[in-house]
């Protein structure tokens, strides 16, 4: 059954009279409360126990539970206070749940009542750390108390009240929520009776720990005049004086014979010279107890026995009071008339935070060691440097100077020195005298600093190690750097050696900021002039989320095609991470200058490349400088069924075609979709679009789409088919290519739908059919026209309508369609802006028909032409409306051209809805063609 729970606040060891009276009437009302419920002659006892118990609580504390339960909480608090036995400490720990409906959490109560000692909440607090847990709730009242025979109390007081009759006690209220369980409360139970047991014994010999550490002066004394007396005896003892005047806390005391069997002397406790503190524990004060983990060997045996009158370094075990670390460990070696060691007398304590905050120059032999580093370093006390070098080594953690030698320190000291020039992160491993642990210093410049970082570094260097990483503890200074101290210990012993290199640079790049991750990264792509100018205009141009996704050469790829952007190309498009190997996934950006560019647009064309998207994500960035940002639209996309993608084949067809669908040059439709399926580029697919509208204008009773899917879904004689138009018409590439044809109808054989065999060979025959094309020809500055135009000879296409003109020209663009048809190799006839969007084809031939049968004598072979324009015109005035069927009626004649030996004067037919056309330009109509 629980036992009631007393809530409480912190106290802070005001006089109750600095109370406010609302505060004072709460307590008077519990203190009249609690003595009925006591036995009446304790009642004004319990009453003086409550005013002693809270010393200055908040109001919040005295509220949080009902009055009630609160008074009861108390009465149980008293009883357990009220008798003890003379010296023993009390203590009680219980899992307390809350009754139902209550607001408070389970938690674990912790009650000790013991006489009053120095470091009993602070050695309660560390063991609950060891034990991987904190307090939520402490009190902690201090209260001179009077006692009888029988351990009950017969007087209370402030201690300041303190009577002769008295003595003051100790009594520590605990609660705990966190990790609530059986096995904790078990643990408690154990661990704290041995904690209290250490701080008693610590606090009854401390006089006389000091005592002992008077008497190793005076026996440092007595070696002066010993011819084996080192130079430093002098520090020595200035330094056991130092830690005796209030520099060292003394926990425990011991004095150890070096007994002389056979090849080894082994240490052994000197009986007439009783252990005190913490080593009257016998098993404690064994050096394989304290110094667990360390091996006799030869190197163990050498640093015992050195000449050096003393040792300081760590024990193995955790101190039980005051602070939950390891030891520190003062030996002081003893002599025989020849200088032989014959013993240590052994100090375990913790060093002051006086002596943490003392310059290391005050403290002895560290300042000896100091001058020894300055000397090394080749400076002197008055140089810039030498100062500088003082301060770093001043700043050390006092362990390390201690424990690590002059050429080690000097060495942590030049290099510390040298970041001021150039701040990065610094690593320094010392391996203990002992080989027990390794204790790692890390110095982090300042902005770079904080807990997340630190952690990475520890789950580094348990890694590389292979080790535990203790409580690592972090310092600022006056350096531009924090220093952070860790401790490695590895149950399956140390290594020899460790790549120390390797683990120094795993932690370098782990600290980069992003900053330097991208001047780095321009440093070793650029030349120092450009490298710092492209750092300096993007190092704050991107956003939190795009720094936490991308980093080094991914950063550096995107501002090249952002550079691109402000160069004067709008828009720009980047596959990126592309796999080794083919996969069905695609990642992909793009750059869009001044505002981001809305999905609706862009999902259609990505869908008419095969795609679909899976996610989308932006980000802007804003270069120094510029006063437009720029939008990266980050897309992962996957391909329609799944097909697999080979990106390095298809990555610049791709980017080039996304390019041109978006700057309207390329018409957005499924026959983009060949890039991906067929590895074919924009102009390809134009030229497999171009002959589709061809062949529908012709009667192919098949809709564009379905043209397109045909060929989607037969994508290797598509390729096949391009390859033949190559083999055709490419200058430089234009060969025999009957075997490919041959294979081409091969493959045609093997297909077993009516209407895709029809199709396909349709696309042969056309191609074959073909006399010319500007499809090779380009503008002054090397790009593709943005048209493309086929000489057809008619009579070889069975599918052709009758009658069936000699040739026929078809010129295609994103932007117009247009036919010219020819009776003969000399012909002559007008050119018409049609409006039959569907079969236009149809109405020039009607046209040629009819000039044939009526101006026979005039005209005995007929030609006309037509174009349309694709553009909406709706809404158009009418000077824009005459300037895009200019522009479209242009492209037809430099289409007709680009394929045409000669061309003469002649008119041209205008819509009906137009009065006049209105044109600078000569009215060009194809009269003859003598090729």
């Amino acid at each position: 059954m629980s036992q009631p729970q007393l809530v409480v606040s912190n106290n802070n060891n005001k006089e109750a009279h600095t109370m406010e009276k609302p505060v004072k009437d709460l307590i008077n009302n519990i203190s009249v409360l609690l003595k009925k419920q006591v036995p009446e002659e304790q009642s004004g006892l319990a009453f003086d126990f409550v005013r002693h118990f809270y010393t200055n609580p908040s109001k919040e504390s005295l509220t949080r539970m009902a009055e009630g339960e609160l008074v009861e909480g108390l009465a149980d608090m008293w009883s357990f206070f009220h008798q003890r036995t003379a010296g023993e400490p009390k203590v009680r720990v219980y899992h307390w749940e809350p009754k139902e409906g209550g607001t408070l959490a389970e938690r674990i109560v912790i009650d000790i009542v013991s006489n009053n000692r120095s470091f009993l909440l602070d050695s309660l607090y560390g063991l609950l750390q060891r034990l991987g847990t904190k307090p939520r709730l402490t009190f902690h009242p201090i209260v001179g108390v009077g006692r009888d025979a029988n351990g009950e109390v017969q007087s209370l007081s402030a201690p300041q009240e303190l009577k002769d009759s008295q003595h003051l006690e100790s009594i520590i209220h605990c609660e705990i929520v966190d990790h609530v369980s059986p096995e904790l409360i078990a643990e408690l139970k154990v661990a704290i009776p041995d904690m209290l047991q250490d701080v008693k014994w610590a606090n009854e010999d401390w006089q006389q720990m000091r005592s002992k550490a008077l008497e190793t002066i005076q026996e440092l004394e007595s070696y002066r005049h010993n011819e084996f007396v080192t130079d430093n005896l002098e520090e020595v003892i200035n330094f056991v004086k130092w830690i005796e005047d209030e520099h060292y806390t003394f926990l425990g005391y011991c004095n150890y014979d070096l007994l002389d069997n056979g090849s080894e002397k082994i240490a052994h406790r000197v009986e007439t010279d009783s252990p005190l503190g913490v080593l009257r524990d016998e098993d404690l004060s064994r050096l394989q107890t304290l110094f667990e983990g360390i091996a006799l060997n030869k190197d163990t045996k050498h640093y015992i026995l050195d000449s050096f009158p003393v040792i300081i370094n760590k024990t193995s075990c955790l101190s039980n009071v005051h602070r939950n670390v390891r030891m520190d460990c003062v030996g002081v070696r003893r002599y025989d008339n020849k200088g032989n060691v014959i013993g240590i007398r052994l100090f375990v304590g913790l060093f002051t935070s006086v002596a943490y905050d003392s310059s290391a120059r005050d403290i002895p032999l560290l300042r000896t060691k100091i001058a020894k580093i300055i000397e090394r370093a080749g400076f002197t006390f008055d140089w810039h440097d030498g100062k500088a070098l003082i301060h770093i080594l001043d700043s050390l953690p006092r362990d390390e100077l201690f424990q690590a030698s002059i050429q080690e320190l000097t060495d942590i000291g030049l290099k510390i020195l040298r970041l001021q020039e150039r701040r990065r992160l610094a690593f320094f491993v010392r391996r203990d005298q002992f080989n027990r642990f390794l204790s790692c210093l890390v110095y982090i410049p300042r902005d770079r600093f904080d807990t997340e970082l630190c952690d990475r570094i520890s789950d580094i260097l348990s890694s590389e190690f292979e080790g535990t990483i203790g409580a690592y503890k972090a310092q600022y200074g006056e350096l531009a750097f924090a220093r952070v101290h860790y401790t490695v210990h590895s149950s399956a012993g140390l290594k020899d050696s460790y790549d120390i290199d390797k683990i120094e640079a795993l932690l370098i790049e782990e600290s980069k900021t992003w900053a330097d991750d991208l001047k780095y990264t321009l440093m070793d792509r650029y030349q120092e002039v450009q490298s710092a100018y492209l750092y300096r205009r993007y190092r704050k141009a991107f956003d939190r989320g795009y720094q936490d996704r991308y980093h080094g050469v991914q950063v550096i790829e995107d501002m090249l095609e952002m550079e691109e952007v402000y160069e004067g190309e709008p828009f720009r498009v980047r596959i990126y991470g592309a796999p080794e190997k083919a996969s069905s996934a695609l990642k992909l950006k793009i750059y869009n200058r001044s505002k981001p560019l809305p999905l609706s647009d862009v999902l259609p064309i990505l869908e008419n490349l095969d795609l679909k998207v899976i996610s989308e994500v932006p980000y802007t960035v804003s270069p120094l400088g510029e006063e437009d940002s720029i939008w990266v639209h980050d897309f992962t996309l996957e391909s329609r069924g799944a097909c697999l993608i080979d990106v390095e084949k298809a990555c610049k067809k791709f980017e080039d075609t996304l390019i041109k669908v978006r700057n309207g040059d390329v018409e957005n439709d499924g026959f983009n979709r060949l890039v991906l399926r067929a590895n074919l580029d924009w102009w390809q697919c134009t030229l497999f679009r171009g002959y589709a509208k061809y062949l529908r204008l012709i009667g192919l009773p098949f809709s564009k789409a379905y043209l397109s899917n045909t060929l989607i879904k037969n994508p290797e004689i598509v390729a096949l088919l391009a390859e033949l138009f190559e083999k055709r018409f490419h200058p430089s590439k234009a060969c025999d290519y009957t075997e490919l044809t041959e294979e081409i109808k091969g493959h045609l054989e093997q297909i077993s739908n009516a209407d895709e065999d029809r199709i396909l060979r349709l696309y042969l025959t056309v191609i074959l059919s073909t006399i010319r094309t500007n499809a090779y020809q380009h503008n002054a500055d090397g790009t593709p026209k943005s048209y493309i135009s086929f000489k057809i000879s008619s009579r070889d296409i069975e599918e052709l309508p009758k009658p069936r003109p000699l040739y026929e020209v078809f010129v295609y663009s994103s932007c117009m369609e247009g036919i010219h048809l020819r009776g003969g190799k000399v012909a002559r006839g007008g050119i018409r802006w049609s409006d039959r969007q569907e079969d236009f084809r149809t109405e020039v031939l009607s046209l040629v028909k009819a000039q044939m049968v009526k101006n026979t004598v005039i005209v005995p072979v007929g030609s006309k032409g037509g174009f349309i324009v694709k553009m909406p015109l709706e809404g158009k005035t009418r000077e824009e409306f005459l300037a895009e069927g200019v522009r479209c009626y242009q492209t037809l004649i430099r289409g007709l051209l680009d394929i045409t030996d000669n061309l003469v004067e002649g008119n041209i037919v205008v819509p009906k809805d137009v009065k006049r056309w209105d044109s600078d330009d000569p009215y060009l109509v194809v009269a003859a063609d003598k090729g």
